[in-house]
């Protein structure tokens, strides 16, 4: 557990250790869905191409989305460079090189005996195609007891660094679901309105967002009003792109969902904070008096007060 609630983890870290195999972070933005070994082909290979080339570790001749021998070093010396030995493709790889180099040197001996022989021409034709087909073997061998990347052992994310939003689990805890939540990219602000303040609200309004625990403030602007189900959520904001579940993201019936977009990046420290929204319903031309709600009060005696701020 290298990692805990709040840290941040850049492209290539690793994140958790599990059952002495680690989960890294890779850049891109196609989920792994597969596991990539030597022969694969895809989008998904060319994103492992251009994440290992970003780490430093290119794929050599290999043909962007082909997964082959350049690509599978590059694979293996990532492993080593993160203090991990890559898992082979065949648990016996190791057993096939051995055996094909044999082939190969029995091969290589036989075309040696052929042309110090008298076997003719087409004796060293097939003495050759032997030796060639015995290389290929090995060839395929070395491919077999060489890297792959699971699928279980990466983790592809837009944007960098990423930060840790939960850790549910400890050293020596089993791992039966979600162990860790990460979050990457801008943050958006949600909050919950009620049904007569839904009709207020439309895409596109002037907001402003004030984060009442740290006194920072933010403009924004309403994207988009829709209906909630759930809990009634407060105003906070939710990592764009996160995975796992929101924070607050359904309202109780009758109350709808607001999202804003900020105009200006928001620190990620407020991920999961409470937040005051402001949104601009209509301006006036002219100073107008405004009584705010907690001026007003009232008395024992059941008459209302109205407190005044003298200038």
């Amino acid at each position: 557990m290298p990692l805990r609630v709040g840290d941040k983890a850049g492209a290539g870290r690793v994140l958790i250790e599990i059952s002495g195999r680690p989960v890294f972070a890779l850049p891109g933005g196609l989920p792994a869905y597969r596991d990539l070994k030597p022969g694969a082909r895809g989008a998904d290979v060319t994103q492992l191409q251009k994440a290992l080339a970003k780490q430093g570790f290119g794929s050599g001749t290999d043909d962007a989305g082909d997964f082959g021998a350049g690509t599978q070093s590059a694979l293996s010396a990532f492993y080593r460079s993160i203090g991990y030995d890559a898992r082979p493709v065949a648990d016996d790889g190791e057993s096939q090189v051995e055996a094909a180099e044999t082939g190969v040197t029995d091969a290589e001996r036989a075309l040696h005996d052929v042309r110090a022989g008298k076997g003719g021409a087409k004796a060293v034709a097939r003495a050759e195609e032997d030796l060639a087909l015995a290389e290929e073997h090995l060839a395929d061998a070395r491919l077999q007891a060489g890297a792959m990347l699971p699928a279980s052992e990466v983790v592809f994310l837009e944007r960098f660094p990423a930060r840790v939003e939960t850790v549910t689990a400890g050293v020596g805890d089993r791992a039966p679901g979600s162990v860790m939540t990460l979050s990457s990219g801008d943050l958006g602000v949600r909050g919950s309105l009620t049904p007569s303040r839904r009709k207020m609200i439309s895409p596109g309004q002037k907001v402003s967002i004030l984060a009442e625990a740290t006194g920072d403030e933010f403009s924004g602007t309403t994207v988009s009003v829709g209906e909630g189900t759930g809990e009634q959520a407060g105003a906070q904001g939710t990592p764009e792109g996160a995975e796992g579940e929101g924070t607050g993201g359904g309202t109780a019936d009758g109350f709808a969902v607001l999202d804003v977009k900020a105009d200006e990046r928001i620190d990620a420290s407020l991920v999961g904070q409470e937040v005051r929204l402001t949104v601009e319903i209509k301006s006036s031309d002219e100073k107008v008096l405004v009584v705010p709600f907690s001026a007003v009060s009232a008395a024992d005696d059941g008459s209302t007060v109205v407190t005044a701020l003298r200038r």
